[in-house]
């Protein structure tokens, strides 16, 4: 039976925050919804280290939980948290939450936890836009720019497109390389992600696919500029040294001559 609590057993418990009752739940007092993070280990090293921590130092941060039927908490914070104290044989320690919505509480948690993927990331940013109405509401909710959440939007729109954009890649990389041609976008992606997959390595990435093209281009019309002023320096060192051999052409001639060599040069 779920235990009230005025305060904290541990002084480790951190419920500064906390607005309503704390309890104490047992394993059959405590039941699950649907989670907003599509992957959750519960059999990973990261997970048993958890599990190990709170053996060794208790629950450090409570979850949060909302009543259900028969008695039960619905686990809305801290899903991870209470399946840790469940393997660990210790109480699930929550708080009991107020009247706002259970589903805009989770996502914010969500989208601060730095574990969560960046594709993970995006979804709850793009289900709490959708929950609160607007992007400038979700903002102000997550203490964050209006355009840092467009840029969230933007990029999981980008990798539900249909392509094989990288899950773990950043919101940023992302962003660099929504417009990378389809039929250039797997070597950038591999060429990215071997260099380290930041976005620095993206951003390059993405550089030289842009850089090849004007480079060829470049490089031909230098070629030929260069060839031309080496024909045209030529015919003019030809004039000077041996200025006499004209002397027998009529200015008619050399004015001919002449007009030719600047036809050259205006072509090109």
């Amino acid at each position: 039976m779920a235990r009230n609590r005025g305060t904290a057993r541990r002084p480790a418990i951190k419920i500064s925050e906390a607005t309503g009752t704390i309890l104490e739940l047992l394993p059959d007092e405590i039941v699950f919804g649907e989670n907003v993070r599509s992957q959750i280990d519960d059999g990973g090293e990261a997970f048993t280290d958890l599990v190990a921590s709170i053996k060794r130092e208790g629950l450090i941060q409570p979850g949060t939980v909302s009543r259900a039927e028969d008695g039960k908490y619905l686990v809305e914070i801290g899903n991870r948290r209470a399946k840790a104290c469940i393997a660990a044989g210790i109480p699930f320690i929550a708080t009991l939450a107020s009247g706002e919505s259970r589903l805009e509480r989770q996502l914010i948690e969500n989208i601060q936890r730095e574990d969560l993927s960046p594709a993970d990331k995006e979804k709850s940013i793009k289900a709490l836009v959708e929950k609160c109405g607007s992007q400038a509401d979700a903002a102000r909710l997550l203490g964050k720019s209006k355009q840092w959440v467009s840029d969230a939007i933007t990029a999981e729109k980008v990798r539900t497109s249909g392509q094989k954009y990288p899950q773990n890649a950043p919101t940023s990389a992302i962003l660099a390389i929504k417009d990378v041609p389809k039929e250039k976008l797997d070597s950038v992606i591999h060429d990215a992600e071997v260099s380290g997959g930041t976005v620095k390595a993206y951003r390059e990435e993405v550089k030289k696919v842009r850089r090849k093209p004007i480079e060829k281009s470049v490089d031909s019309q230098a070629f030929a500029l260069v060839t031309s002023l080496e024909s045209i320096n030529s015919k003019l060192e030809k004039l000077v040294v041996h200025q006499d051999e004209f002397k027998e052409y009529t200015v008619t001639e050399l004015r001919f001559a002449a007009q030719k060599i600047l036809d050259l040069i205006g072509a090109k």
